[in-house]
């Protein structure tokens, strides 16, 4: 049906007929005769039949995904950073603390996501890395170090306030380590910088101005009260005979384990020794393999070689460190990071390592200059840095980061 004009429309009830306009209201008498018209003007036509449209074509899922990955600019190839050696991956959440076995052949890290993981350092650029998942039950480790000895792995537990020993010998079979043993080492904070050495294992916290030192039994030796406010950072030379710690003021205190006639037992932990020279806090500390040389970094944006080894009785008196080297870490004057700077010195001394911000600088002390031989770019602020026993390679990781990255350090 066809109507030639746009009539009035119209519904019928069983006993009257009402009309309504779409456009204007009109009497019932007028109403009547326009129906009589609208009824006049209609007309029956016949059309020819016709065949029967086919549904809209609708791409499949499919289809959809191969336009809109046409349509997709391709993805951009990551360039790795130079001198990356490579990036150990693994922890579903921010790494808590990482150590080398003194052999360099492990490497093993904590995570909050309640894990240790052991990497066999000799598969760490091969295709498949080796690596040995221990978890912690209902636990996590806040900080971790290796033994002088290399055959445990200390951990700090956070919730259960214990110092964990687990056995590395079970690798040699494939098998995964063990707990050995723990001993009770109670704490305000969770201990946050935990350092191994031949002769005592040392611990501390952030929020606190203590340092809990144990023997390799457990046993307490001594809770060493800095009175420094705050501690940043805590370092013990590898033989076990110096102690110090970053704090909050301007003096770094040097402690010395003092052993007794049967040179086993530690007498005691007096101070010896002071490093004076940063104007203000100092955030990080580092020995040399040999105990010969010490690194430090501060809030002046100042870094410090010193030597401590040529030290000699003069008197009743020590002779006081000597500085060596004098390095700005900030000399364009940028903001000062969200993170305290970091530094860590080579096993031979002969090298020296600090993070500011998210830049990794790296500095030869024999040289002449303090221009850096390599700077790294990493992808946050740098919270820790270690240097490799063997000095080819140097670990850092992020604030918050599931990632270590190796850098080559080699002049």
């Amino acid at each position: 049906l066809t109507r030639r004009d746009d009539g009035p429309q119209h519904t019928t009830s069983s006993d009257s007929r009402t009309l309504h306009h779409p456009r204007c209201s009109l009497p019932p008498s007028n109403v009547a005769s326009r129906s009589q018209e609208a009824r006049s003007s209609i007309l029956l036509c016949r059309f020819p039949p016709t065949t029967a449209l086919s549904p809209p074509t609708t791409s499949t899922g499919a289809a959809r995904t191969r336009a809109r990955a046409t349509s997709r600019p391709p993805p951009r190839e990551t360039v790795a950073p130079e001198g990356l050696l490579a990036t150990l991956k693994g922890h579903a959440g921010p790494i808590t603390g990482a150590s080398f076995s003194p052999d360099g052949s492990l490497f093993i890290t904590t995570s909050v996501d309640r894990t240790m993981r052991v990497t066999h350092m000799e598969t760490l650029r091969s295709s498949s890395v080796q690596t040995v998942r221990v978890n912690l039950p209902l636990d996590n480790a806040s900080a971790c170090a290796f033994t002088a000895d290399g055959h445990f792995a200390a951990l700090a537990l956070e919730n259960s306030h214990q110092i964990a020993l687990y056995d590395m010998s079970p690798l040699a079979s494939h098998r995964a380590p063990v707990q050995a043993s723990s001993f009770p080492a109670p704490h305000r904070e969770p201990f946050k910088h935990l350092v191994c050495t031949e002769r005592f294992l040392a611990a501390a916290s952030d929020e606190t101005t203590v340092i809990r030192v144990y023997s390799p039994q457990g046993t307490c030796l001594a809770n060493l009260e800095t009175a420094q406010v705050r501690l940043f950072d805590l370092a013990a030379s590898p033989d076990g005979r110096y102690l110090a710690a970053g704090s909050w003021l301007s003096d770094v205190k040097i402690f010395e384990s003092r052993l007794a006639k049967d040179r086993v037992t530690i007498e005691g932990f007096p101070v010896t020794m002071y490093l004076k020279g940063h104007p203000t806090a100092v955030y990080s500390v580092s020995f040399s393999a040999a105990s010969q040389r010490m690194a430090t970094i501060g809030k002046d944006d100042t870094l410090r070689v010193w030597r401590i080894a040529d030290r000699e009785l003069a008197g009743k008196h020590w002779t006081e460190p000597e500085q060596l080297r004098l390095y700005s870490v900030n000399p364009t004057g940028c903001p000062a990071p969200s993170l305290p700077p970091r530094v860590c010195l080579s096993p031979d001394g002969l090298r020296v390592a600090a993070a500011f911000g998210s830049n990794i600088t790296l500095y030869d002390t024999r040289a002449e200059t303090a221009t850096p031989f390599a700077t790294y770019p990493e992808s946050g602020p740098v919270t820790h840095l270690l240097w490799s026993p063997d000095g080819h390679m140097l670990a850092s990781w992020t604030d918050g980061g599931r990632a270590v990255r190796f850098w080559k350090a080699d002049l």
